[in-house]
């Protein structure tokens, strides 16, 4: 057995534990580990650190419209409504994920007879379902967020349909239409990596922003669920070293702080939180993978959990989705029980609370079991 394997085998073992044991207090499963003894980034001060947070999860088998909307009003009633998010005539965003576009899609299905919406990319029935309530709490203009890669993926997987059902529109975000410019948005005092950012200037016009990621892992970055999903909101055009529609740039930052390039992209992950705050996280554990982001990770594999996560503070959001996929989301920097093996990096979840982004200590996260 490869060390990769025996990592996964052990994390998986782990999943299994909590799975047949409950989750009930998430600090009471997994203890804090220790912080590594470098810190390469000032301390922030006067930096408001949040107290607690409320999490809920759901046991969810099946993508069914009418079980996906029963279920999340339950959890949104539990974790107080939505009503302090959405106001009546107010502006909605949904950022997607389709990252590597409809040929990595179609490729994954002939490899391994699975489709990327059930592996991967963001369900766009979980897509529907947060429309509908969101349009249900008075939402007057919805938007559907993403950098696709190709059109093909937007009509193919559904996420045109579902759009034209719900009145939504669909805004590409490695483009600057519907304006004329990109918008220029500082990400303020606590920046590492970027003191402003760009992104389409739907972001000025949002009330409230919600981030509908898989709940997966990332060869770079350690884990990618509603804070990572942010990068998507980065036009390919603005940080890409060459030509493509990749952002180069974010993956090279390998000068900065303590020089690990992989830890400078998680930082620019907390940079693009800090300038865009995702005001609800709804992570899919249902149908996810491990072992990387998309088919060309080597190691990516597909999953089942049967778990959705909801909650308003983004940062408990994704520490209780690493928890379930079998990873520890208070695990010290450069430690493979949160980032693989290969590529070492700093705990970005740990530091998100640090700066006051929310709750990443498991010990003030209360887990709902809905």
């Amino acid at each position: 057995m490869s060390e990769h394997d025996s990592l996964i085998s052990q994390n998986l073992s782990r999943r299994r534990f909590l799975s047949a044991l409950g989750v009930t207090s998430a600090g009471f499963i997994i203890g804090a580990c220790g912080k590594n003894s470098t810190d390469p980034t000032p301390p922030v001060d006067n930096t408001p650190l949040p107290e607690s947070a409320q999490v809920a999860v759901a046991e969810i088998k099946i993508y069914d419209r009418t079980t996906l909307k029963n279920k999340m009003i339950d959890m949104l009633d539990k974790l107080g409504g939505i009503g302090d998010l959405i106001k009546s005539g107010d502006t909605v965003g949904m950022k997607i994920n389709l990252t590597g576009g409809t040929p990595s899609a179609d490729g994954w299905l002939r490899s391994t007879g699975v489709n990327a919406v059930d592996s991967y990319w963001t369900h766009p029935q979980i897509v529907n379902v947060v429309g509908e309530l969101a349009k249900d709490a008075g939402a007057a203009k919805l938007f559907i967020l993403e950098s696709y890669y190709d059109q093909e993926s937007i009509v193919k997987f559904g996420f045109k349909q579902i759009a034209d059902t719900l009145g939504a529109t669909i805004i590409n975000t490695n483009k600057i239409s519907p304006y004329t410019d990109f918008a220029k948005r500082s990400v303020g005092s606590k920046a590492f990596i970027y003191s402003e950012i760009y992104q389409n200037a739907i972001f000025n016009e949002l009330d409230c922003f919600i981030s509908l990621p898989k709940a997966k892992q990332h060869v770079s970055a350690g884990v990618t669920h509603a804070m990572k999903n942010l990068v998507g909101t980065l036009p390919a055009p603005r940080y890409n070293q060459g030509s493509g529609d990749t952002r180069t740039a974010i993956h090279n930052h390998n000068d900065k702080l303590d020089k690990n390039a992989n830890s400078n992209l998680a930082r620019v992950v907390l940079d693009l939180n800090s300038a865009t705050k995702i005001h609800l996280a709804i992570n899919d554990a249902i149908k996810t993978t491990i072992g990387g982001e998309g088919p060309w990770c080597s190691t990516m594999q597909n999953r089942t959990f049967n778990k959705l996560i909801i909650s308003k503070d983004v940062v408990a959001a994704d520490t209780i989705s690493t928890q379930i996929i079998g990873f520890n989301p208070n695990a010290a920097d450069y430690t493979d029980t949160f980032a693989l093996p290969t590529t070492p990096c700093i705990n970005y979840l740990r530091e998100a609370q640090r700066i006051g982004l929310g709750v990443n200590d498991l010990s003030k996260i209360e887990v709902i079991n809905v």
